[in-house]
């Protein structure tokens, strides 16, 4: 089976760039300004108190998830899965690499 070509694809090269390269685009700065960010005092200790109890529950959580390993191990029963393994070391090297 032969399959004809459609035609060239000239149209692709006859495309011109819209925005600016890199090197062409100029900074407008007003020289003695700057930009300034002010965040409340209440936002402040909202802040903290959010991640004290954020780290405070993961520590918790945490703790909980090791003793039942533990528990399970001594028992005997505890059960690698290791198809579930292999698939979260795939897909973080597939995220270290940027796809």
């Amino acid at each position: 089976m032969k399959i004809d070509p459609i035609g060239k694809l000239d149209y692709v090269k006859s495309v011109t760039p819209s925005a600016p390269k890199a090197a062409e685009i100029k900074p407008n700065r007003v020289r003695g300004t700057h930009d300034e960010v002010a965040v409340s005092a209440e936002a402040r200790t909202f802040s903290k108190a959010f991640g004290a109890a954020k780290s405070a529950l993961t520590e918790s959580e945490q703790s909980s998830k090791i003793e039942a390993v533990k528990a399970q191990i001594n028992a005997g029963t505890y059960f690698i899965e290791a198809d579930k393994i292999a698939e979260s070391i795939l897909y973080r090297n597939m995220q270290n690499r940027g796809n």
